[in-house]
């Protein structure tokens, strides 16, 4: 504002400002742009993943711990918390396009957050559970809370004994109206438990209102009880596919509107069914890809139409691309994905498009909605729905100034 080399400054706001831009004669000659601004960098969308996966991480949780604090009566506020959070979100650190030596500082900021998020989670839903009367039940119970702002069916897993005295089993769960719901035991995190006594995954399928709990007594019959033979459920119509694209662009990706070399697809080894019960079923795949490896499991839930995907990537192939699709069979289908502060409908050219949680094909009453927990790099061509998984580029390499390539290992 004192420089006399320059124009009369003045701060002002957005709304201030197009006022007086549409105000000026100008203004009519002024060209019209419709749609969205993009695009500066593409390859931003997917560059450092597992930043996009922690900042999406600390959304969320930051949100249902404000929710579980207010429906617990603690005035505590994560105002630092979000501001960590904030600070990352800045354009080369969330974009993944910052230097290495960064990387720990980034990491430490979210987990900061995430930290702050969990502990006020933690204390709120304790609060709530020792409010609830339980001197009419015998033995333990199972305190469940939905954060989010609508009923809904969830699975609740918990890693527990499964014989709590050492004698009945826990074999199904009752709610407060006397209802029996069947349990499945899963695989645990470790395979032995305190004392070693015997321990699994108790997973249960509980319905919980909006923004609310529901208390569950553990349901005990002897040890020797009969289990429930269950049916597999069907597998996915169309199968999924992992393929691998070279990429040879910088960090941002410039110049890139799509990563569309030659494609090589990864075969997947001989599913495993390694879970299976009146509640969920997992099939495993495996696969290797010159000197990376990869871990598909297929999650199907009982009564629900949607699968889950959990890929364990160990990714080591530079200037590589491994992209998930999905040939979805809606053919003709409008492309909508989820974008922020609402969606965006995009022409499915096989560009590369930024998204937040979900992307979909949709026509008439069909959809077909891929859900995401970080990736936010999507593509669609044809019928085919499509995100990038693991992009190996360097850090902060800015065209014309590349990074000399590392020979190959022998």
């Amino acid at each position: 504002q004192k420089d006399p080399s320059l124009p009369r400054l003045k701060f002002s706001t957005v709304r201030e400002y197009l006022a007086e831009v549409l105000a000026s004669p100008a203004a009519k000659n002024l060209p019209l742009h419709e749609g969205e601004l993009q695009h500066h960098a593409r390859g931003c969308y997917a560059a450092w993943g597992d930043i996009k996966q922690l900042n999406r991480n600390a959304e969320r949780r930051l949100v249902a711990a404000e929710t579980a604090s207010q429906c617990a009566g603690i005035d505590k506020s994560l105002e630092p918390a979000w501001w960590s959070l904030l600070f990352n979100q800045f354009h080369d650190i969330l974009a993944g396009t910052c230097t290495i030596q960064t990387a720990g500082e980034t990491r430490n900021r979210f987990g900061a957050a995430i930290d702050a998020a969990d502990d006020t989670l933690r204390h709120s839903v304790h609060r709530m559970a020792r409010r609830v009367d339980t001197r009419h039940l015998t033995g333990n119970t199972l305190f469940a809370f939905n954060p989010l702002p609508w009923a809904r069916e969830v699975e609740v897993t918990l890693d527990t004994f499964t014989q709590p005295h050492g004698r009945e089993k826990i074999t199904h769960l009752v709610s407060t109206d006397g209802r029996r719901i069947p349990i499945q035991w899963l695989a645990a995190d470790s395979n032995f438990g305190p004392h070693l006594m015997p321990w699994g995954k108790l997973c249960a399928r509980l319905s919980l209102p909006a923004a609310g709990y529901g208390t569950f007594h553990l349901g005990l019959e002897p040890v020797d009880a009969a289990p429930k033979k269950t049916k597999a459920l069907p597998a996915p119509k169309n199968p999924v596919r992992l393929v691998v694209l070279p990429d040879h662009s910088d960090t941002w990706g410039h110049g890139v509107k799509a990563f569309s070399g030659k494609a090589v697809a990864i075969p997947l080894g001989r599913g495993k069914v390694i879970e299976q019960g009146p509640w969920t079923t997992i099939v495993r795949h495996c696969a290797a890809w010159k000197r990376s490896s990869i871990q598909l499991d297929v999650v199907a839930r009982a009564n629900e139409p949607a699968l889950e995907l959990r890929l364990r990537i160990n990714w080591q192939e530079p200037r590589s691309i491994l992209r998930f699709e999905w040939p979805t069979g809606i053919k003709e289908g409008e492309w909508i994905s989820q974008t922020i502060g609402g969606h965006s409908t995009r022409k499915a050219d096989g560009d590369e498009q930024p998204a937040q949680n979900w992307t979909a094909f949709a026509k008439g009453k069909r959809a077909a909605v891929l859900v995401n927990d970080g990736s936010g790099s999507v593509s669609a061509c044809k019928d085919v729905l499509s995100t990038i998984v693991a992009r190996s580029t360097p850090y902060a390499e800015h065209d014309p100034m590349p990074y000399p390539d590392l020979p190959e290992p022998p």
